[in-house]
């Protein structure tokens, strides 16, 4: 059970100037590979959904993440993957891949999907000369529609059992969030800002719990070092569907996250009070843009938190480089 903070209202008259909503592809990436880039968070992640017969076998200290992806342009539109290696005690090496699921209602044809991601992985490495890693999918789903696992072999029920053995089988791991109760993924995990994160994911499709909720969900999306995550902030604010929830939510707020959320997202424009002049906001993305290069955020981590192209950004940098 979670229990709404009660805040002050603040003292200001704001006028929310709305972010047009962005591709929701997009702003499921920039949470998903932000959350997931602390190997803390993925150690923690995987000891909780992988199989526990897997997990025991597996040096966790060996946790590395793997630059590049197996995701090519016939699987972009469905997945975007993030991939890790690491030793098992007997020090073999394997690939554990997280797959973001971006399909809106369950799909029949995902083992099917992932014969081809595992092959196209195996056959890179066989190409490069390279000794093959065992490639472990791991599908995170949290989409509205009731999802079953189902192995690639229940799609051949109609062939003779003593056939089968000509078909490639493997397993994947099936994570389906929205069959998590909330009261087990606040049991399961440590990390708060994951607590977080995996909740308003589960609940993404339910404004209402978000708008309930905001004060637990953005109070406790800090990292490690103390510092609050920022890609979380505009992936729950793009779940707010109008000017007046979105008031109602930053009302909720403590000062010092009403401020973060405001500059990160640029989702208002603060009223003038001397000669009744409206300060405006030159660019929907420029003030938010702006306040994160001078606190020495990367041009690409700016690109995806605020979905601009890089070349945009560098365009600001240069004008801030030219003011001072």
């Amino acid at each position: 059970m979670f229990f709404k903070g009660i805040c002050p209202k603040p003292p200001w008259n704001t006028h929310l100037c709305l972010m047009s909503q962005p591709n929701s592809v997009r702003t499921h990436d920039a949470l998903f590979k932000h959350l997931f880039s602390d190997l803390g968070r993925v150690r923690e992640y995987f000891e909780v959904y992988l199989p526990i017969e897997l997990c025991s076998r597996v040096d966790w200290d060996s946790l590395q993440r793997e630059d590049g992806t197996f995701v090519d342009d016939t699987l972009k539109a469905s997945y975007t993957d993030l991939v890790f290696s690491v030793r098992l005690k007997d020090q073999t090496e394997v690939y554990l891949c997280l797959l973001l699921e971006h399909k809106s209602h369950p799909d029949k044809n995902t083992p099917f999907q992932l014969l081809y991601y595992i092959s196209g992985s195996l056959w890179r490495e066989a190409q490069n000369g390279q000794t093959p890693r065992l490639v472990v999918p791991v599908v995170f789903y949290h989409g509205e529609e009731p999802w079953e696992y189902k192995p690639i072999v229940k799609h051949f029920g109609h062939l003779p059992e003593d056939i089968l053995c000509y078909l490639s089988k493997f397993e994947y791991a099936f994570h389906n969030l929205q069959k998590n109760p909330d009261e087990q993924i606040l049991a399961a995990f440590r990390n708060h800002l994951l607590i977080s994160a995996l909740l308003t994911l589960k609940h993404s499709f339910d404004e209402a719990y978000l708008q309930n909720q905001a004060v637990f969900l953005l109070e406790s999306a800090v990292d490690d070092d103390g510092n609050y995550f920022k890609a979380l902030f505009v992936y729950f604010f793009n779940r707010i569907k109008n000017e007046e929830n979105m008031t109602k939510v930053l009302e909720q707020l403590s000062n010092e996250v009403q401020a973060e959320a405001m500059s990160v997202l640029d989702l208002y424009e603060k009223r003038g009070i001397q000669k009744g002049e409206q300060i405006g906001i030159r660019h929907k993305s420029y003030l938010a843009c702006r306040n994160m290069i001078l606190k020495g955020f990367d041009d690409k981590v700016i690109s995806e938190v605020l979905e601009v192209e890089e070349s945009f950004v560098q365009q600001v940098r240069a004008e801030i480089n030219n003011m001072g």
